[in-house]
């Protein structure tokens, strides 16, 4: 009985209710990004198995280089979140600017290190020749697209701490649009053939990072100022 009392009290329906409000944005962005990934499978299957194998080489390589991206988006979240709860403005602003700072500039070497060494990768990994040529092209490009996708993973991630989730599930929305729209496109319509794919996905992450960009313009101080005890915070 008093289980059942305490699932009837309003605490509890308060906290189930605030819960809700998260979980069901955040399933359908999931499902948004499962639409895409499938998508993708779909269409470099059209030109064969050994492309879809390349494939799903390429997009495990650009998700290996996207873990620290993720990482940093956690510890982002735990740290704005708290600050945006207590009320205090100017250190979540500095927070807010420290996250996005850091997730530009880690965005932008692990793009570098991908395109620069992205054939060594494929070379070690031992990858027959016929995939090896679709791969390393491939895997090029996604490289490029790490840079807007740690700003898009860092940006979605603070929406989220700052109970600004259903922008970021605009935003998924569109990104998913475009991506379909273009990786039919450029795959079929144009001369990149499989390489389109991986543009798709460039263009997609680079139209939800402006996205969010405008909506977290009066979240962020608009200079660029980092904060030591926030990466520390970030990091701890």
């Amino acid at each position: 009985m008093n289980v059942i009392a305490k699932l009837k009290s309003d605490r509890i329906r308060n906290l189930a209710k605030e819960s809700w409000s998260v979980c069901w944005p955040m399933t359908l962005i999931m499902s948004l990004v499962s639409v895409i990934g499938l998508t993708d499978v779909y269409v470099a299957g059209r030109f064969g198995k050994e492309a879809q194998a390349a494939y799903g080489l390429s997009f495990q390589l650009y998700f290996i280089m996207s873990i620290i991206g993720t990482a940093l988006t956690v510890g982002s979240v735990s740290v704005v979140s708290r600050l945006f709860t207590s009320g205090r403005k100017e250190e979540l602003r500095d927070a807010i600017d420290s996250s996005m700072v850091m997730a530009a500039l880690s965005g932008f070497v692990l793009g570098i290190l991908g395109l620069v060494f992205s054939s060594h990768i494929v070379d070690i990994l031992r990858v027959p020749q016929e995939l090896k040529q679709i791969a390393i092209p491939v895997t090029g490009i996604y490289s490029i697209g790490v840079f807007f996708n740690y700003l898009l993973m860092a940006s979605n991630g603070l929406l989220r701490a700052c109970k600004m989730i259903r922008k970021s599930l605009w935003t998924m929305f569109a990104v998913c649009v475009v991506n379909i729209v273009l990786v039919f496109y450029f795959a079929f319509y144009t001369s990149m053939g499989m390489n389109g794919i991986a543009w798709a996905t460039v263009v997609s992450t680079l139209v939800g990072s402006i996205l969010n960009g405008a909506y977290m313009r009066k979240l962020m101080t608009g200079s660029v100022h980092v904060s030591v005890a926030t990466i520390e915070k970030i990091f701890s």
